[in-house]
């Protein structure tokens, strides 16, 4: 995905054909997609005895939990927020990001086949192509992994260290909050150059230590605040699929 920071107020970048990338970056207050900034809040709580010990690393600790809960709200938000208040997910149908015209529907209403694969892969212009990767749940994994043309497996493993697995030729990334069940008329797969995802987050980003608010429990409780917003810049760069209804 495109990521970059800004300290002003967030909206998203719409880029149109015509100008940029960079133009469009440029252009943020002038989107068509009215602006929707997500603030997600973490509050993780610790022990007191906890913070006593000086062997604990409770910087650390604190760290990791807000950076795994804040993680999981926003990755949440990126694959089926719908834009309201949230980032606009790519296996949401909307006109500001990737709309119905890039649906590419199953040959099937609960299975997907190399077909559709294949369909869904050529649906994408070469230039984005070239970049493109696919993301999905661990429903159509299992799947994917099954399908075999007349002379091997859609799905390869990595041949070298370092390399990832590929399904016809280009990578996978799989997300626990994708669309998880295959049945009709309920989106899958998705496919494209995630270049083309921009998500923007602001620098102004508070933790908060909360000293009294949890004291009877004998704990202290930590607030993160971040406000961030996404979407697919570039609906031609996108295909998914759609189970047949």
């Amino acid at each position: 995905c495109l990521r970059f920071a800004t300290s002003a107020k967030l909206a998203s970048p719409r880029r149109s054909l015509g100008p940029t990338l960079c133009d469009a970056l440029h252009s943020m207050a002038q989107t068509k997609r009215s602006p929707s900034t997500m603030k997600s809040t973490s509050a993780p709580c610790s022990v007191r005895k906890l913070l006593m010990r000086t062997s604990f690393d409770i910087e650390g600790f604190v760290t990791s939990r807000l950076g795994y809960k804040l993680g999981v709200s926003m990755e949440k938000a990126y694959m089926t927020g719908d834009g309201a208040k949230k980032p606009l997910g790519i296996f949401v149908a909307n006109d500001d990001g990737i709309g119905t015209a890039r649906d590419i529907t199953s040959d099937a209403a609960t299975a997907i086949s190399v077909s559709d694969l294949v369909s869904l892969q050529t649906a994408v212009k070469m230039q984005y192509s070239r970049n493109g990767s696919w993301v999905f749940g661990r429903a159509a994994l299992k799947q994917v992994r099954l399908m075999k043309t007349t002379e091997a497996y859609v799905w390869q493993p990595a041949l070298a260290l370092g390399n990832p697995a590929t399904i016809l030729d280009r990578p996978y990334y799989i997300s626990e909050y994708a669309p998880n069940v295959i049945t009709a008329g309920l989106y899958t797969i998705v496919y494209g150059d995630f270049k083309y995802y921009g998500i923007c987050d602001s620098l102004v980003q508070s933790i908060q230590r909360l000293n009294e608010l949890y004291a009877v429990t004998d704990q202290t409780g930590y607030i993160c605040r971040m406000w961030s917003d996404g979407m697919p810049l570039l609906s031609e760069a996108f295909a998914r699929l759609i189970q047949h209804a």
